[in-house]
């Protein structure tokens, strides 16, 4: 009886931790043997392929060009081995070609320049230069036209007759790309020799000369600096042109000549946010409007001139950590030997400005810094800018300050019931801990398929929820609060707990099939007392009253009523379980089943097992199957029975 009971809990209990499983399935993506798959090359787009990269090399468009030779990648491709070194050789000589039409497009350009401005000496050397990069374009032109040639001959031999006819209109396409490159060449020839003309007939252009004399050699910044010199061409003095004054290679000025070739102006020496020791200053003339025919341009050799500044210096407090939205405050000090009262100091960051403030009597300033919310969060470098001070002379300051911008991630800690049974409210406490202000944060708690929300404070707090009943498996369950705060200083955050949560559902089922269990033992414990008689059998072998007689387990009084065939298969088999109880000396007690007294009785040398093993089954069929039994069955029951008792007889005996 134990037995089957336990079976059938074990059931009961693996049904309701499979409740709710879904099984699913992968789709198999089949996939091709490479070892057994066939070569697929297609000439023909391999050579429309090159078309367009020489295409896009005759329109100019080099940097698309070069992206179409890094896709021709001959050592990754399924071809043969001579195709593929043809093909890195082409590839190697497109690059080169690329390259080299980049430069010589920009030092033609550069060409006109010069000479668009009478730059002859200069557009000189950029003539020969491009002679030089036009020679090694000729010939790499010559060479891409034989590696291509040589490509379509080691290509032949793998065209299947039908890609020959889109081979032929690829090989065309390809054929007219060729001379394209073939023209660009003639184009960047003509191009060149147009230029070396131009300048061959500006060689009969008057040279100028100008000359330019500083009044000083050094100076103070902000001190006045007179500039003056004199425009001729071929010595006669050059009237009301324009001449161009540079500082440190950038336009500051412009003056204009007199009568006589002179010119003179006078500026104050520039500032600049960072020292300077030494500036450049030059001149420059550049013939315009009828000028260009008949002058040269001209420039004047540069004169170094010493800068002079009393110098400063800048102390800077600035918080090594910044948390956005939150104000931090940033001091310093200016330092110098001129004046260091009303500096303008500037501050920046990842270029835009931070605040802009200025210095008190004492040099001293301060700036309260709010980062907005968008702010990167890493190293940053902060740059610290302080004029030049034009009055007292002095230097201004570049100085800088790294950074971190962090946010704050708040810690959770969380107290949960460690068992749960569903429905019920649920309660959660705990608190919140942050380095910063936390208020009004969004907290959302989930549990067990149900959600709620709440606004948390920094500190202790309590939380409360319904979980509704549900049809899911009993087990343990993950609480997670997540807490999204406002302030852009913090960091969203989460924490997890983990409980073991009953469902009632689940409960309720697992009793009722302890129940159900309950009601079958019951039932077959009763069924097999209304085989005995009334006075109870002796509960082991070891109880000192008699075996029963055949018909105290078995009488018309006593047994069940069943139908005829089926009381013959029981009557025959307890007619032979009470032989068999007087041999083996085991007592049929009320609470054995049938296999129970057959397990307990025979033995591999007992005569009956086998006769007693087959009336088993015959009365287990006829107790506990809906089968009806027949009257063959009922005959081999009473002879199973005849043989039980004479094989018993026998046994007894010896």
């Amino acid at each position: 009886m134990k037995k089957p009971a336990l079976i059938l809990l074990v059931l009961a209990m693996l049904a309701s931790t499979l409740w709710g499983t879904v099984a699913s399935g992968l789709t198999q993506i089949p996939h091709e043997n490479p070892a057994t798959a066939e070569s697929r090359d297609n000439i023909a787009l391999l050579m429309l392929h090159y078309a367009d990269t020489f295409d896009l090399v005759a329109s100019g468009k080099y940097l698309e060009s070069r992206d179409m030779i890094e896709q021709l990648k001959p050592d990754y491709a399924h071809l043969p081995e001579e195709l593929k070194f043809i093909m890195s050789r082409l590839n190697d000589l497109l690059a080169d070609l690329t390259d080299g039409l980049d430069n010589l497009d920009a030092v033609l350009d550069e060409c006109e320049s010069l000479l668009s401005q009478n730059e002859l000496n200069e557009a000189s050397w950029k003539i020969t230069e491009a002679r030089g990069l036009s020679a090694e374009i000729g010939s790499l032109v010559g060479n891409v036209d034989a590696a291509t040639d040589e490509m379509l001959l080691q290509a032949a031999a793998f065209i299947s007759p039908q890609e020959a006819a889109r081979v032929q209109a690829a090989k065309a396409r390809l054929q007219e790309e060729l001379d394209r490159l073939a023209r660009l060449e003639d184009q960047y020839r003509a191009l060149q020799e147009s230029i070396e003309t131009e300048a061959e007939e500006k060689e009969a252009l008057s040279v100028t000369d100008l000359t330019l004399h500083v009044s000083q050699s050094r100076a103070w910044v902000g001190e006045n600096l007179a500039v003056s010199g004199v425009l001729k061409a071929d010595g006669v003095p050059l009237v009301a042109r324009d001449v161009s004054l540079h500082l440190r290679g950038r336009h500051v000025a412009t003056v204009t000549t007199r009568g006589d070739g002179y010119y003179a102006a006078s500026f104050a020496l520039p500032y600049w946010w960072y020292d300077i020791d030494e500036v450049a200053v030059q001149t420059f003339y550049h013939p315009r409007g009828e000028d260009g025919g008949s002058f040269t341009a001209a420039s004047s050799e540069e004169t170094v001139i010493s800068v002079l500044s009393y110098p400063s210096s800048l102390q800077l407090e600035v918080p090594g950590e910044i948390y956005p939205g939150s104000p931090v405050n940033i001091r310093g000090k200016v330092n110098s030997g001129g004046n260091v009262a009303g500096r303008d100091v500037r501050a920046l960051m990842e270029g835009e400005l931070l605040f802009q403030t200025f210095t008190d009597d004492n040099g001293y300033f301060q700036h309260d810094v709010v980062l907005g919310d968008e702010s990167h969060q890493g190293k940053h470098r902060m740059y610290f800018i302080v004029a030049p001070d034009n009055e007292s002379c002095s230097a201004g300051v570049l100085a800088f300050s790294s950074v971190d911008v962090l946010k704050a991630k708040p810690e959770i800690t969380m107290r949960a019931p460690g068992v749960i049974f569903l429905p019920r409210r649920f309660e959660l406490t705990g608190e919140v801990h942050s380095p910063l202000p936390l208020h009004e944060a969004q907290a959302i708690l989930e549990v067990a398929g149900a959600s709620t929300t709440a606004t948390l404070n920094e500190g202790d707090f309590s939380m409360e929820m319904d979980l509704p009943f549900s049809f899911s498996r009993a087990g343990p369950e993950e609480v997670k609060l997540s807490l999204v705060p406002t302030e852009p200083w913090q960091l969203p955050s989460e924490c997890t707990v983990k409980i073991f949560v009953i469902n009632l559902a689940y409960l309720l089922a697992v009793v009722a099939v302890l129940l159900a269990l309950a009601v079958v033992g019951l039932s077959m414990r009763r069924f097999h007392g209304s085989w005995r008689r009334k006075g109870e059998l002796p509960a082991t072998a070891e109880d000192s009253r008699e075996p029963l007689r055949e018909e105290d387990i078995w009488s018309p009084e006593t047994g069940p009523v069943v139908e005829e065939n089926r009381g013959i298969i029981l009557k025959a088999y307890y007619a032979a379980a009470a032989w068999v109880q007087k041999v083996a000396g085991v007592l049929f007690s009320p609470q054995m089943t049938l296999r129970e007294f057959l397990h307990q009785v025979i033995s591999p040398h007992s005569r009956f097992a086998g006769a007693l093993a087959r009336l088993t089954g015959l009365a287990e069929r006829a107790l506990y199957s809906r089968h009806v039994q027949g009257k063959d069955e009922a005959s081999l029951a009473r002879d199973l029975s005849a043989q039980v008792k004479k094989q018993g007889r026998r046994e007894r005996e010896t």
